[in-house]
């Protein structure tokens, strides 16, 4: 009985060491775990936590905040690029509105001092026309604005129905080709005799040929031509707009659509915006080299029995 129980003592004895080794080796690693995060949060950093533990629990520890660590990093990246992104585009817009409010400075002291001289009178039709198409610009500028921000935050919502594109093409060209005439453009319209069904929606998708046809307004006067052409295929539709301006070099002709896109081309908002909402309406668009050199947009949207 007496070596029975010193046998028993022996092992309980050797069982409680063991297990406060192992509450010393747990305590020592939780502590390293602490003082990793307590420096991690003074210094902003975002290096793994790794312990050299053989504890389950330890390392499924280091192993969630590892996690919770990779997930903040990839949020202050996607932060700062959006932030960087945000300062490019703001800079970009208050070029677009610094050229027109500049003008509209001019002409409105070329006014006042007709007014208050007399001298300058010819030259008031054109400084009306001048302040009306400035200020104009404006509003497209602050409207784009205002739509890309609904886009982004989702607050756009668009509702795609069975569409007849033939008709709606017709339509916006109709609307603006005073305007194309007056620059002087040739525009030709080039759509099948009948109709053609998209699954679209009609504002989104007005929305898009409108800001396809101000870009080349504003970028490929020189060229002065726009056609627009509807092309019915097995799945889908196909829309293009053609112009004969300058071109678009093959290594930007994917950047354009970048609403921080420069390179001489505003603040690129516009085909940022059509990009966007032919996406949200299940279609697609994008810049090609035109035969003649200038270039066409192509649009693709779903066909609709």
């Amino acid at each position: 009985m007496t070596i029975f129980l010193i046998t028993a003592c022996i092992v309980l004895a050797v069982f409680c060491l063991i297990q406060r080794n192992r509450y010393v080796c747990l305590d020592r690693e939780l502590q390293y775990v602490d003082e990793r995060l307590r420096e991690l949060a003074d210094a902003g950093g975002n290096s793994p936590i790794l312990v050299p533990s053989e504890h389950p629990g330890i390392r499924m520890l280091a192993a969630d905040i590892n996690r919770v660590l990779e997930r903040w990093e990839r949020e202050r990246v996607a932060y700062e690029r959006s932030r960087s992104s945000m300062k490019r585009m703001l800079t970009n817009i208050s070029h677009d509105l610094r050229t027109p409010l500049t003008v509209l400075q001019g002409y409105g002291e070329l006014l006042q001092t007709a007014a208050e001289q007399g001298r300058g009178m010819e030259q008031l039709p054109e400084a009306a026309e001048k302040i009306c198409e400035k200020s104009k610009e404006l509003v497209d500028t602050m409207n784009a604005c205002f739509t890309m921000a609904k886009l982004e935050s989702g607050d756009t919502v668009l509702t795609p129905e069975r569409l007849d594109v033939t008709k709606l093409c017709h339509e916006v060209l109709l609307s603006i080709y005073e305007l194309l005439e007056k620059k002087g453009f040739q525009v030709e319209l080039q759509t099948p005799p009948g109709p053609v069904y998209v699954l679209a929606d009609a504002e989104g998708l007005r929305r898009i040929l409108r800001n396809l046809v101000d870009n080349a307004l504003k970028y490929a006067q020189s060229g002065k031509y726009l056609a627009l052409r509807l092309v019915e295929e097995e799945a889908i539709v196909r829309i293009e707009l053609e112009d004969h301006g300058p071109g678009i070099p093959p290594e930007e002709r994917e950047r354009i659509f970048r609403r921080t896109y420069t390179s001489g081309r505003g603040s690129g908002l516009g085909l940022s915006i059509a990009r966007t909402l032919a996406r949200e309406m299940g279609g697609e668009i994008r810049a090609l080299e035109a035969e003649d050199g200038g270039t066409v947009f192509e649009v693709t949207l779903p066909k609709k029995s």
